[in-house]
């Protein structure tokens, strides 16, 4: 979608692992990962320190192909286990003769360590999570030496430290990828899939459940290459000028997102009433073509498109007629939007910074967006970690079990680590049976292969093997979390240390309590966290509602720069969580996202228009607030009949004239009014289908 010369290009020419064959890229990987591995096994052993194999589990949690996720990571590890090892300092030698005290004090530290890397939702997270499960492997580990826990916590930092720093250097030094171009060519795969999307709507291809597909992938890409964006901030070579134009890009694919599939909805609505008229039709017809031909596409061809969009005049103003329009101002935003990702991908190869001025859309800054957060959610994580910690340790206390320490800190890890995840009992299934692969090789490790070593030498020689597989299976994007499972469950079981030893006992007991900790974690995640997909998703949309209506109150506040980002945010949320036709949470969050832009429009043209209109569109914006907060309140059975009809007499019974404020008025209340139209359609369809 360009308008000039400037077309899309694949990324400039680079050293990534993304430009090599899928082959000879995972196997660099796991070999740099390995190598890497035992060199800070190396440096851990040469500096005596007590636990070396952490510095290797932690080259591992660390390493990643995108060098500026590492560097990101490595920076809020050190934070987090700095503060975890702080806190631990100061509670154990106070509370290690009040068992109960100290298991208390140490589940609330990490429930609220927990809360706020749920809540936080950035690369920020990882540093609450490190200083939460960092407190349990210091303060449970060493329960027999309490007063020497300062050294204890020492050596952690020291050996994390080593980790990082070898990982940290490997992917900055070896074959290094960065965010950078990786988002860069992200970007171009998501215009081109965005281009092919559009281009099949305007050839009125409208089956259901493949532009579903469609935009669910468009709108969980999103949040992808949000991801890499952060990232880059983390990369010396990302100059700020291409850290800006990246961050200009994505507020525009947030729009045009929202753009295309409001394109489809009016589409679907004129074609159920006859079509689209001559005009109108021959315009899209001219677009799909046009479409099917970038980036080659006939720049004037573009310039003639833009003409004839912004002539276009429906025969009448009847709500044919002013969807019709709609329509057109739509398809008009898409080229304004593909002038503007032409002018951005420029800049990007030239590494120049664009102005504001210079781009057409004017978008609200995504940093300023808040992320999508569902309070309930975060609070029962929390609170099912801190249980699980009460009933492992009220077992060890009253049992006297010798591996309840393990089983506690086992809670703490695999609940922190999957957290995150939209199905928490799946995720810590998926670590109970990477654990299970594990124990089979770390038995035949330390009861065959291990005793044959004598130096480092031959230890890495045993060890490689098992490591390169491992850095394979995490290079391979089919068992990426399976293998990450592996890596980390291998590597702490593993548990190579200065002097070897074999203790078949303590082997099978450790390990029972690592499987037994997974299992309390499995059983208080169903407990506490909702499983349905449905659940989750009729939470997001009612925060999406409740954002509507606080923004309803304050139209100029900061809640009007961040709604579109959030209702965005939301959908690609909701997209690995169901799959299905349209009539679903999905289509009600596009419709919740169709009335926000409608209500955020019409709040922009109002001050614009006469002084009898502007009171109007201000008590109807004001209405539509009221509804979706009843919307919100009542679980989705509101009635938006009211707010149709008050908003069907703003109507004009005449065309505006081109240009005019009343157009974009009339524009904008259709977009309104499609939003609280599909919203009750969708959502009066699920409630028939349940």
């Amino acid at each position: 979608m360009t308008t000039s010369s400037q077309t899309l290009r694949p990324p400039p020419a680079g050293v990534s692992f993304n430009r090599l064959a899928p082959l000879p890229a995972s196997i660099l990987f796991a070999v740099r990962t390995a190598l890497t591995a035992l060199l800070a096994l190396y440096i851990a052993f040469a500096a005596g320190l007590e636990r070396p194999a952490w510095a290797m589990v932690t080259v591992f949690i660390l390493s990643q192909p995108i060098s500026g996720a590492v560097i990101s990571k490595s920076l809020y590890r050190a934070c987090g286990t700095l503060v975890g090892a702080l806190f631990t300092v100061l509670m154990v030698p106070a509370l290690v003769d009040t068992p109960g005290l100290l298991i208390l004090a140490f589940s609330l530290w990490m429930g609220l360590c927990l809360y706020l890397a749920v809540r936080d939702r950035s690369p920020r997270a990882y540093a609450f999570t490190l200083a939460g499960y960092t407190s349990a492997i210091i303060g449970f580990g060493d329960l027999d030496a309490p007063y020497e826990v300062f050294y204890t916590a020492l050596a952690r930092i020291e050996e994390i430290g080593v980790g990082l720093l070898c990982a940290t250097l490997a992917s900055a030094l070896v074959v290094p990828q960065t965010a950078e171009a990786a988002a860069r060519a992200r970007l171009g795969t998501w215009l081109s899939t965005a281009h092919a999307h559009l281009a099949r709507l305007l050839a009125l291809d409208l089956d259901r459940k493949a532009i579903a597909h469609d935009e669910r992938k468009l709108a969980a890409e999103i949040a992808a290459i949000h991801s890499l964006m952060i990232f880059v901030s983390y990369e010396p070579s990302a100059g700020r000028a291409v850290r800006e134009c990246l961050r200009q890009a994505f507020d525009r694919m947030l729009i045009l997102l929202e753009t295309m599939a409001e394109i489809r909805d009016r589409l679907v609505v004129l074609k159920g009433e006859g079509g689209l008229d001559p005009a109108l039709s021959a315009i899209a017809a001219r677009m799909a073509d046009w479409l099917k031909d970038l980036p080659a596409a006939d720049p004037s061809a573009g310039q003639q498109l833009e003409q004839a969009l912004d002539a276009y005049s429906p025969a009448a103003a009847d709500l044919t007629g002013a969807t019709a329009l709609n329509l057109a101002a739509r398809l008009r935003d898409t080229l304004d939007l593909g002038h503007d990702f032409a002018t951005l991908w420029l800049a990007l190869r030239d590494q120049k910074p664009v102005a504001e001025a210079d781009l057409r859309v004017k978008a609200p800054r995504s940093n300023r967006a808040l992320p999508a957060i569902d309070f309930s959610y975060v609070v029962r994580t929390a609170l099912a970690l801190v249980l699980g910690i009460w009933i492992i340790g009220a077992f060890w206390i009253y049992s006297a079990w010798p591996a309840g320490a393990q089983a506690i800190i086992m809670v703490s890890i695999i609940t922190c680590v999957t957290a995150a995840q939209q199905d928490q009992v799946q995720a810590t299934l998926g670590f109970v049976r990477a654990t299970l692969i594990a124990i089979v090789g770390v038995f035949i490790y330390q009861f065959g292969l291990l005793p044959l070593a004598t130096d480092f030498f031959q230890l890495s020689l045993l060890v490689l093997p098992a490591l390169l597989a491992i850095g394979l299976m995490v290079a391979t994007p089919s068992w990426n979390a399976q293998g990450v499972r592996i890596a980390i469950i291998f590597t702490a079981l593993l548990g190579l240390e200065n002097i070897f030893s074999q203790d078949l006992a303590a082997f099978l007991n450790n390990n029972l309590a690592v499987l037994i900790g997974m299992g309390v974690v499995a059983v208080m995640s169903s407990l506490l966290r909702s499983r349905s997909p449905r659940v989750v998703a009729a939470r997001l949309l009612r925060a999406g509602w409740r954002d509507i209506a606080a923004m309803a109150t304050a139209p100029g506040g900061p809640a009007r720069d961040g709604l579109m980002r959030r209702m965005v945010d939301r959908l690609g949320l909701m997209a690995p969580v169901k799959d299905t036709s349209r009539t679903d949470e999905a289509e009600a969050a596009f419709a919740a996202a169709f009335a926000a832009r409608g209500m955020l429009d019409l709040s922009g043209i109002a001050p614009f228009l006469a002084e009898g209109d502007r009171r109007r569109i201000e008590d109807l914006v004001r209405d539509v607030g009221t509804y979706y907060r009843q919307l919100a309140a009542a679980g989705g059975t509101a009635d938006p009949a009211p707010v149709l009809a008050t908003l069907d007499g703003l109507r004009p019974c005449a065309l505006p004239a081109p240009g005019s404020s009343e157009r974009q008025a009339m524009v904008a209340l259709v977009t309104l009014r499609r939003g609280l139209l599909l919203g009750a359609e969708t959502l009066q369809a699920a409630r028939e289908e349940a």
